[in-house]
């Protein structure tokens, strides 16, 4: 994986709990609130850790990462008890889980070009 593909993949969490909350429909908890099950994590905890490890970087972008996904499973658990105005309030700027996610890609970017 590269770093614009993380940054896709993470931007990706937005639009599906959006939808999620649009459309009423429930969501994969256990797969939200994991930081290892997305493709961004398992990159985190393998290839990552492997290449940039030992980098404050890394270390960064892994914490940002582990906060990103307990703020997308609060919004989880808002979805799944059907809340959707809370949601949509939620998914706002500068809200918790906005600024977790605006942290991850952030932190992305910065290792993108720190760790060269």
């Amino acid at each position: 994986m590269n770093f614009d593909e993380a940054l896709n993949s993470h931007t990706e969490w937005r639009i599906m709990l959006r939808n999620a909350a649009t459309l009423r429909k429930q969501v994969d908890l256990a797969a939200i609130e994991r930081d290892d099950a997305c493709v961004l994590g398992r990159w985190l905890g393998e290839e990552a850790k492997r290449l940039y490890g030992e980098t404050e970087a890394y270390q960064d972008l892994l914490a940002k990462h582990l906060e990103f996904h307990k703020q997308a499973g609060i919004v989880g658990r808002a979805i799944n008890g059907r809340q959707y105005e809370k949601v949509h309030e939620m998914l706002k700027l500068n809200s918790p889980y906005m600024r977790a996610a605006d942290a991850v890609g952030l932190a992305i970017i910065r290792m993108k070009y720190v760790v060269k």
